[in-house]
């Protein structure tokens, strides 16, 4: 009777195996296209799950500098008194990156410069610190040597630099850029003697243009631009301007003369 049962389901085993002839062409390709798009949504996840963890660490790091700079500031009011809390007794530090930069003419800072890489300075560096910082790679070239601990350099005051204005100009500036309350500001020197300028907001993750691809000439400018708070300067200069911002001037790209 056992051997009776096994013989009967060798034989429906073997009319079911006789069935089966394979998957067809479409159906391989089916499988293909859904495998694909399975692994795609998980790539796009571990992408993203990428992102936000390296911008947790961005933020992370910018709090730590953040509560270092708000101890200083603490500090400063208990030993000095709040008349020293203004912002020309904490000047920016002068950064230097591993972009292979190539500096002409002389550089001096008033504070420490940071410097990361292998940068070329043309010109002889100063700096009233006693020391760089220095980033990991650190190999700069100093062609024309380096001194540090320095007297600083007396710079032209926010007023200094619009009494010198007002007395060759009788109108205000033909050009203010304000870039103030959250706002940025760039602007794109052109090797035809003008400048293109933007300025934009972030609402969340949406860039919000307020001024978008403005051209000025600059002979229209009495040599002047006016900048309310931070600004990105860039491009080829074909004329005599200055550049006068109440905040940070940033250098995002090459700054050179159209000769």
């Amino acid at each position: 009777m056992k051997k009776l049962l096994v013989n009967k389901f060798t034989q429906k085993l073997n009319a079911f195996l006789k069935d089966k002839h394979g998957f067809t062409l479409i159906e391989i390709i089916f499988t293909i296209i859904f495998a694909s798009i399975a692994l795609f949504a998980t790539m796009t996840m571990m992408s993203t799950s990428m992102l936000g963890s390296m911008n947790v660490e961005f933020m992370n790091t910018a709090a730590n500098l953040a509560n270092v700079k708000m101890e200083s500031l603490f500090s400063d009011k208990k030993t000095r008194g709040y008349g020293y809390i203004q912002e020309s007794n904490y000047p920016y530090e002068t950064n230097v990156d591993d972009t292979g930069d190539l500096l002409e003419g002389p550089i001096h800072s008033n504070d420490q410069i940071s410097i990361v890489g292998s940068p070329v300075f043309m010109g002889k560096v100063t700096s009233t610190a006693s020391s760089f910082n220095q980033g990991s790679p650190f190999n700069p070239d100093f062609q024309a040597g380096y001194q540090l601990g320095v007297p600083p350099v007396i710079f032209p005051t926010e007023q200094d630099v619009m009494d010198n204005y007002w007395s060759e100009n009788t109108v205000p500036p033909p050009l203010i850029i304000d870039a103030r309350f959250g706002k940025n500001a760039d602007i794109t020197f052109l090797a035809n003697g003008t400048l293109r300028y933007n300025v934009w907001h972030w609402e969340g993750v949406v860039k919000v243009w307020d001024i978008l691809n403005q051209i000025e000439d600059l002979d229209d400018l009495n040599g002047f631009i006016q900048v309310l708070d931070h600004v990105n300067v860039q491009g080829t200069v074909n004329g005599a301007v200055t550049v006068f911002a109440t905040k940070k001037i940033k250098i995002t790209n090459n700054i050179v003369y159209n000769v």
